[in-house]
């Protein structure tokens, strides 16, 4: 009986996480205008992100020094005159956003330690930058 209990928890675990599909986060009024994705936790969940993210001109992952994956980051993506265009906190170790060209800073915390980095996006292709704790 214990055994058929575990099988019928596992399979409805599994149904689960493959009905579970990666979305936008809500907009706020600061990121209305800029669509982005956020999370990869999981082979599966890293699929899905990888299909939905074609045409986001700009893919940042947040890490630990020695590579493994960090959830939860506070990111800020400012325009060039300093005000907000995006606020989230990270569903994943990814982040995909799709900006106009142009010059931008992300500001992302990760257990109370700020890094900020300057972002030059080109009219073609996709930037990719790593942030590590």
């Amino acid at each position: 009986m214990t055994k058929l209990f575990f099988c019928l928890l596992g399979i409805a675990a599994s149904a689960m996480s493959a009905a579970q599909v990666v979305q936008p986060t809500q907009p706020s009024q600061a990121q209305a205008n800029v669509p982005h994705l956020t999370g990869g936790v999981g082979q599966e969940e890293l699929a899905q992100l990888a299909e939905q993210a074609t045409g986001y001109n700009v893919k940042i992952l947040f890490a630990e020094r020695d590579g493994a994956f960090i959830t939860g980051v506070k990111a800020t993506i400012r325009g060039a005159d300093g005000k907000p265009l995006l606020q989230v906190a990270s569903g994943g170790p990814l982040l995909f956003a799709k900006l106009p060209p142009g010059s931008y800073e992300i500001e992302a915390t990760h257990e109370g330690v700020s890094q900020v980095r300057r972002l030059s996006i080109g009219a073609k292709g996709r930037l990719e930058t790593t942030l590590r704790w």
